[in-house]
């Protein structure tokens, strides 16, 4: 075991992460601003075979 854990640290950062994702599942519409605009975005290229 890692001398320097910090088991209440660690709960209470997976407690803040679990309400935040609950948070996020309630939502209506889904957050898409990870994904490229339309104008920047690149032709999806096949999965298999040639490149």
């Amino acid at each position: 075991m890692p001398h320097d854990l910090e088991p209440d640290v660690l709960r209470l950062e997976l407690i803040e992460l679990g309400d935040a994702f609950r948070a996020y599942q309630q939502r209506t519409e889904p957050s898409l601003s990870f994904w490229p605009s339309s104008t920047s975005a690149r032709p999806a290229r096949p999965l298999c075979g040639p490149t």
